[in-house]
């Protein structure tokens, strides 16, 4: 399925942090992560797709394995 976000919404996919060996610790999902832009709405103006963005994904939308977020939520780039 091909999503286009519509008015400032932004489609992102997460990025998935590098294994480490050793112990491992359970941790609490964190609210801000990595994630690779896929594509911007009409309205975004300093993001573009491939950009690597750090987003809160407490106001997110999880559609097919990606997420939903409205601009203001990506509060910085990588």
């Amino acid at each position: 399925m091909k999503i286009q976000p519509l008015r400032n919404m932004v489609l992102v996919r997460l990025e998935s942090e590098a294994p480490r060996s050793g112990l491992h610790l359970i941790q609490e999902a964190r609210a801000v992560r990595p994630a690779k832009i896929l594509a911007c709405g009409p309205e975004v103006r300093d993001l573009e797709p491939e950009m690597v963005a750090l987003v809160n994904i407490l106001t997110a939308t999880q559609v097919d394995g990606c997420y939903l977020v409205p601009a203001p939520s990506i509060l910085g780039t990588l």
